[in-house]
């Protein structure tokens, strides 16, 4: 099936005009012929005929085939043609840390895909190839926290063609699935897998109280979900723990007329009440009073500049409004594995400057809206977005609490406690397995296009020799 992509640049044919236009007015010199009687006159003066007329028919044609050759590549042409997705190898995805045991439990099912012609690849970025020889090594882990599926999935729908078979075995974790599901044609064939502990737990942080007595703070996860709860210690179960005894110092300085610093106060009373940890919090007016070992909260319009953040003193945490003009739209905010937090909605925000930085919270398309850096020895947190309700619905809810409690009292183990994050699927409200775009049967075909520009390079090469032999052909008889 022939195309273009570009045909609004056919308007280029009406250029068939010019040669049309040139061959009717077709003017020609008149000749004279002298009789005897008039043998003897002067020569008379130049005669010259006109007719509206079309005389080198084979001239004119090809010139109008070469302009209409033109139009055509300005318009990229293409060539569709159908794809049989039943002749192509599909694809099985395993992550190879896990390949070993899937081998072994799926062993049958696997073999029957690659009598197919199926391949193994590694459901990582780069996608490299197994095999099953693989299944006698031992793949260590990566430090840094796994994409989620639904990212690794959309770089996949880059690298293979439309309608390709792919099957996932992945296990049914909820922390690797994002709450947006993306457009993808690929038949895909989900074999979740479930987790083989079913609750699992950790000691997150232990510090000393208000009232002098020590608390452990242990989170638990299972196919349920995650929650956190917290327990007094004697002094012999303390062993081999850090007990944090320091005050937590917070400092907010915002706008008197902003209600910014309400919304920030109320949340980290919040946290200081439910965890009972040492924590104070004080307004203050400018940079010059923040204190050694806080956290410091700009809410204000102007973010401050880099000599002002290189001035503050060391050990302190900088959060700052940040970003450039002001967007509109209807998103959700993720944290940094992906997961968008419940009922979490976000309605304006301000356009990431591109900085450095790690990101802790992002939107639903992906832009940063929290970014970490190090800016001059001092840890510096970037907001996209305000604490207003104008500009977010986490001033209104519990998401607060949770959007500043991994700021307020950093956790050294969340990488270890997201990686052991044992809620399922089943237990998510939003999420869905991208399922609406399946290649089944009775769908629209496949089509791959493929451009045939070439080819009329070509034609337009051979029309424009022809026309120039013509044309040296019609004024050798002329003359």
């Amino acid at each position: 099936m022939f195309s273009l992509l570009s045909p609004l640049a056919l308007f280029a044919a009406f250029g068939i005009l010019i040669p049309v236009l040139i061959h009717l007015w077709n003017i020609k010199s008149g000749k004279t012929l002298k009789i005897g009687s008039i043998a003897l006159l002067g020569d008379p003066s130049n005669q010259r005929s006109s007719s509206l007329r079309i005389t080198n028919w084979p001239l004119l044609l090809l010139r109008c085939l070469l302009i209409l050759c033109i139009a055509l590549i300005l318009g990229d042409p293409v060539q569709q043609t159908k794809l049989d997705v039943s002749q192509q190898a599909g694809w099985i995805l395993v992550e190879k840390g896990n390949f070993k045991k899937l081998w072994s439990s799926h062993r049958k099912q696997m073999d029957s895909l690659l009598a197919l012609g199926y391949e193994i690849h590694d459901f990582d970025i780069d996608f490299k190839r197994l095999e099953p020889a693989d299944t006698s090594s031992i793949f260590s882990s990566s430090a840094e926290a796994p994409l989620t599926y639904f990212a690794l999935l959309k770089q996949l729908g880059t690298q293979l063609e439309p309608g390709r078979k792919v099957y996932l075995y992945v296990h049914n974790l909820s922390s690797r699935f994002a709450s947006k599901t993306p457009p993808l044609n690929l038949d895909l064939h989900w074999m979740l897998l479930p987790m083989e502990s079913a609750d699992t737990s950790w000691n997150v942080r232990s510090y000393r109280s208000i009232d002098q007595s020590i608390i452990g703070l242990t989170a638990h996860s299972s196919a349920g979900g995650t929650y956190y709860d917290k327990a007094m210690l004697q002094p012999g179960d303390t062993a081999g723990l850090a007990v944090d005894t320091a005050t937590l110092r917070v400092q907010i300085i915002a706008d008197q007329r902003s209600k910014d610093a309400e919304y920030v106060q109320a949340a980290v009373s919040a946290i200081r009440q439910y965890t009972r940890r040492k924590i104070s919090v004080q307004r203050i007016q400018n940079l010059q009073q923040a204190q050694q070992n806080s956290l410091v909260f700009w809410l204000g319009g102007k973010a401050p500049s880099a000599e002002e953040t290189g001035k503050l003193p060391n050990g302190i945490r900088l959060l700052q409004y940040a970003g450039g003009r002001v967007q509109s739209l209807a998103s959700s905010i993720k944290d940094l594995h992906g997961v968008s937090l419940k009922q979490a909605e976000l309605y304006k925000r301000t356009a990431y400057q591109g900085t450095p930085g790690r990101t802790i919270w992002s939107d639903a398309y992906g832009n940063p809206l929290l970014s970490q850096e190090v800016l001059q020895g001092k840890q510096v947190l970037k907001f996209y977005s305000r604490f207003r309700p104008d500009w977010n619905n986490l001033v209104w809810s519990e998401n607060m609490v949770l959007f500043l409690l991994p700021i307020v009292l950093p956790d050294a183990n969340a990488t270890k406690a997201f990686k052991q994050d044992r809620r399922s699927l089943a237990a998510l409200t939003d999420p869905k397995l991208p399922a609406s775009e399946h290649r089944e049967k009775g769908q629209a075909d496949v089509f791959v296009k493929q451009s045939i520009s070439s080819w009329f390079w070509w034609m337009a090469f051979v029309l424009l020799t022809l026309e120039r032999w013509l044309s040296y052909r019609k004024n050798l008889r002329l003359s």
